[in-house]
């Protein structure tokens, strides 16, 4: 799938670990995670998700690459909302 999605074939050999033998192997980590997933699928906010794996392990990089893709979905919401409220005001 890395390799699909346009990672060099070099990075792919260079860091492929199975996911037992990563720094996220605390099962409370990934099943935060999973529900993170499942939620931003299911187009509902996996932030709350992301943020309790986080705090099972400082260290899961992906539960803190989704929670900021989150965080930037929901702050370009909110701008857009702004603007929207802004076109719609009485004089």
């Amino acid at each position: 799938m890395r390799r699909s999605l346009g990672e060099s074939l070099n990075t792919v050999q260079k860091y492929n670990t199975p996911l037992e033998q990563g720094h996220d192997t605390i099962l409370e980590a990934l099943q935060a995670f999973s529900l993170g997933v499942r939620h931003v699928r299911g187009r509902r906010c996996g932030v709350a998700f992301f943020r309790s794996a986080i705090n099972w392990t400082r260290i899961f990089a992906a539960a803190y690459d989704a929670m900021g893709n989150e965080n930037q979905w929901i702050v370009l919401h909110c701008v857009e909302n702004i603007r929207k409220a802004f076109e719609l005001r009485t004089v």
